[in-house]
């Protein structure tokens, strides 16, 4: 757990990021959220180092995660991303994309920690 790992959380529903921002930010992650995924991405635009990972849900309006995971790829490849959705996701709506993991919500909390740490290399 290290506070120089930035973690941005995009979702649309506020609850859900309320719910996140509060449980990573106790397990002592510095994290980033937005409601809206084109302002997440005008940030990742202007800051493209600053993140370590970015958890993502899939279906929102504006920019799908999927669209938005494209998008940041082309921008910082390294940038590691958990997908998660509500809804059972197509095989084929997955596979041209990079991503380290995909959860299905509702998210269990101790599931997200340990994803996170298992991805960022923390064990």
């Amino acid at each position: 757990m290290s506070n120089i790992l930035k973690i941005m959380i995009i979702d649309d529903d506020e609850d859900i990021l309320n719910l996140f921002h509060d449980f990573l930010t106790k397990e002592g992650y510095n994290v980033a959220t937005f409601l809206e995924p084109l302002k997440a991405l005008k940030e990742i635009e202007s800051n493209p180092l600053l993140y370590s990972l970015i958890i993502t849900d899939i279906r929102m309006p504006g920019i799908s995660g999927i669209e938005l995971v494209k998008k940041v790829s082309s921008i910082n490849d390294d940038l590691k991303v958990i997908l998660m959705s509500a809804f059972e996701i197509n095989g084929d709506d997955l596979k041209e994309l990079t991503y380290n993991e995909h959860l299905q919500k509702p998210v269990h909390m101790s599931a997200l920690v340990s994803t996170i740490r298992q991805i960022l290399g923390e064990s």
